[in-house]
Parts: C-alpha cells; sequence; structure tokens
C-alpha cells in the first residue's frame, strides 16, 4: 500500500478555510441569510400582491389569535378571527405583519444578530411559514414567533 502525501500547502488552505467558516466572517456563508434571499426570490417572482392568508404572532406581549388576513397593494385591508369571524381589537391588528412584514421581520433578526433565529419556507411560493426568533439569550421575554399558511391569491 502506497502513502498519498498532500503538500504542505493543501493542508494550510484547508485549515485556513475552516477557520473561515467557522468564525463566519462577514456572513458569507450565512445559511439564513442565503435562504432568505432565495426565498424572496420565490414571493417575489409569484407576482402576488393581492391575497389572503392566515397569520399569528406569539410573543410575551399581544398574542395574536389565528387571523384570516386579506391584504391588497401590500395594506392589510381587513383581518377577522379565524375561529369566530369577530373582528379583533384595533391594538390586535396593529400588530399584523404582511408577508413582506415578516421577511422584514427575518432580515431585522439577521441585522441585530439574534442569537437564535429559525425560519421554515413555503416550498413553492417562498413565504414563511414559521418565523422563531430569539433576539437574546439571558432574556426570557423578548422571542418572537410568527405563523403564516394558506396564502391564496385574490381575485
Amino acid at each position: 500500500m502506497r502513502l498519498v502525501r498532500y503538500p504542505r500547502a493543501v493542508g494550510k488552505i484547508t485549515l485556513v478555510f475552516l477557520v473561515f467558516l467557522m468564525c463566519g466572517c462577514s456572513g458569507l456563508f450565512d445559511p439564513t441569510e442565503n435562504d432568505l434571499e432565495e426565498n424572496l426570490s420565490k414571493w417575489q417572482a409569484s407576482g402576488i400582491e393581492d391575497y389572503s392568508f392566515r397569520f399569528q404572532r406569539l410573543c410575551f406581549c399581544i398574542s395574536v389569535e389565528a387571523l384570516n388576513v386579506e391584504v391588497v397593494d401590500g395594506e392589510i385591508v381587513s383581518a377577522t378571527v379565524a375561529a369566530t369571524g369577530e373582528t379583533p381589537h384595533p391594538a390586535v391588528v396593529d400588530q399584523v405583519l404582511t408577508i413582506d412584514g415578516i421577511f422584514a421581520a427575518i432580515q431585522d433578526a439577521i441585522d441585530r444578530d439574534a442569537f437564535s433565529l429559525s425560519v421554515t419556507y413555503h416550498e413553492t411560493l417562498g413565504y414563511p411559514t414559521i418565523v422563531d426568533i430569539d433576539y437574546n439569550e439571558q432574556a426570557i421575554d423578548e422571542e418572537m414567533s410568527y405563523r403564516a399558511s394558506e396564502v391564496a391569491e385574490s381575485n
């Protein structure tokens, strides 16, 4: 059996590359940022501007029950409680995000270097379906979660 030796330069290059990856230098290999860009592109390419969807926000604040939301030209035009069809309190409606707003919340978590960020995207349309953000490992009341589902283009 013959032993194959690699030049020292290959070993050093490999070591430098691994250190670069581990330090997360400048976010070049940050899968969260890449996933965001890829899925935002999918969402934008869908051309959907007027749509309805189910939205829920969970946090240590005014948590929002699951709502059926209607968006026209990027603005929320109606929101009703999914379980009852009732109109929620205006303070609750103020906490509702559009799909673009959820993408912005993800970008904000990335920009603020959140301690933990977990996002699941719709496979075809690219919109975020589950977003869990923990901004600070030490705090217990600043976590934020968003849920979006049942996106349907309005006619």
